[in-house]
């Protein structure tokens, strides 16, 4: 599991892929644990999607 291999405060970025739009992410943002927060950043250099995650607990 993810939680299991990141410190508390620690953080994560995925790019999730190339033109990837929202209701596509969200299949993967269903799985994000509830110790981290994340941020979605859509069009990053016109085309990633990148997620953020930090685990806060």
């Amino acid at each position: 599991m993810i939680e299991n291999n990141v410190n508390q405060n620690g953080f994560i970025l995925f790019n999730a892929g190339i033109d990837m739009d929202e209701a596509k992410s969200e299949v993967f943002l269903e799985q994000i644990p509830d110790s981290f927060i994340y941020q979605e950043n859509y069009f990053v250099l016109k085309t990633n999607t990148v997620i953020i995650m930090l685990k806060v607990f």
